[in-house]
């Protein structure tokens, strides 16, 4: 609008100068006759004043015009910018609530379908326990067949096997039916409750070749008394080995110190409290009836029986413990067993059959030479082996 009435101004006012000069040259064709030198300069310069009056005027015209054009231009870029930004973020919210209905319909749908599963997870859990309670009524019916089955081919087998073979044969067959335990040596712990829960491992206890309604009794009672002789049995006291000794554990009437092959007690230095030797050279009353019962055992020809000194770690204590079982040593050896004297090496741990040092050299002579020897191998006993006196007969051996 600005700009249109500049042009008009500009067009008007060269419109005039036109006019005027178209003017001035009539009044000069009119006055040819009487020419004056003075008038035509004063109309040169008069159309001269004009032209350049036209110019400035053009000139500052043409710079309102352009500037009040820049300005609206701007207003117009402006408002265009504001209507296509609110354009572009009325599109961003209409997709964000076109993805927003997508997801609620996909959770509903999950919702469903959870649902859905839930159900038929009641139904199987439903169906499971159904299939469970009539699976343990046939396996009650099926393990009372099947076990009555066994037991009836158990005991023919062993009647045969009892009948067939001579004794010699059918300790090779317990040999190989006892070749499957973990180990040979059994540790005995009475139990709190009744003293066969921790006396021997629970597998050997259910053992079917040790239950008469297997093998019959004849068997089960071989069985045992092979267990006995094969085995070798550790105790922690004096006192369980002799309530082991005496008690029939599988009630078989199967005695074990009538057929126990292997015996090896622990010997302790400080608790008198549980039984345990005491660091004296000498034995309390009660201790020494403990190692009295073991001349009661039967069979003694071949019986050994190993003592493991423990919580010796002094010089002094594994030298009364030395001195307090020499005695005993030489009294068990005239009834024929067999006698080891071991200290126990630290690191092997109280339940496995650690390698023990073999203190039993020491015994060799009678009482009062045995002293002697006692004490050199109690000095001894941390010199290294290279450095050692050729009579010190000391070797590391285990214990089963």
């Amino acid at each position: 609008m600005v700009l249109d009435c500049g042009i008009f101004k500009i067009f008007r006012l060269r419109k005039r100068a036109e006019t005027q000069a178209t003017s001035a040259q009539d009044t000069q064709a009119k006055h040819v006759t009487t020419p004056k030198a003075e008038t035509k300069v004063k109309v040169n310069r008069r159309q001269a004043l004009i032209s350049k009056s036209l110019s400035i005027a053009g000139f500052i015209l043409s710079r309102r015009g352009g500037e009040e054009t820049s300005i609206e231009e701007t207003s117009i870029d402006e408002d265009d910018g504001e209507e296509e930004l609110q354009v572009v973020r009325d599109k961003e919210i209409k997709d964000c609530e076109r993805k927003m209905e997508a997801k609620r319909n996909e959770l509903t749908a999950i919702n469903d379908r959870k649902r859905q599963l839930d159900s038929e997870r009641r139904d199987l859990q439903n169906q499971a326990c159904i299939l469970l309670r009539e699976f343990k009524a046939r396996d009650k019916d099926m393990g009372a067949s099947i076990e009555a089955y066994s037991k009836a081919c158990h005991l023919q087998f062993s009647a045969i096997l009892f009948k067939k073979l001579p004794l010699e044969l059918r300790r090779l067959v317990y040999d190989a039916i006892l070749a499957d335990l973990p180990t040979k040596l059994i540790n005995l712990e009475k139990g709190k409750e009744h003293p066969l829960i921790k006396t021997l491992p629970q597998n050997l206890l259910q053992h079917p070749c040790v239950l008469p309604s297997y093998v019959g009794l004849s068997v089960s009672r071989e069985f045992v008394e092979r267990i006995y002789e094969s085995c070798t049995f550790r105790t922690k006291s004096l006192s369980i080995a002799s309530w082991f000794l005496r008690t029939d554990i599988f009630n078989l009437d199967v005695i074990p110190k009538l057929h126990i092959r292997h015996l090896l007690v622990n010997v302790y230095s400080e608790d008198q409290s549980r039984d345990f030797f005491t660091a004296l050279p000498v034995l309390m009353p009660k201790q020494a009836s403990y190692l009295q019962k073991f001349m009661n055992i039967k069979k003694s020809q071949g019986f050994k029986l190993t003592f493991l000194l423990l919580s010796a770690n002094s010089k002094q204590n594994t030298r009364n413990l030395l001195l307090a079982l020499g005695s005993w040593v030489y009294r068990f050896r005239k009834l024929g067993m067999e006698v080891r004297v071991c200290k126990w090496v630290d690191g092997w741990g109280e339940e496995s059959t650690a390698i023990g040092r073999d203190f039993t050299a020491a015994f060799k002579e009678d009482v009062t030479a045995s002293r002697t020897r006692i004490e050199t191998f109690v000095n001894w006993s941390e010199i290294a082996v290279d450095r050692r006196p050729k009579d010190v007969l000391w070797q590391n051996t285990p214990l089963t």
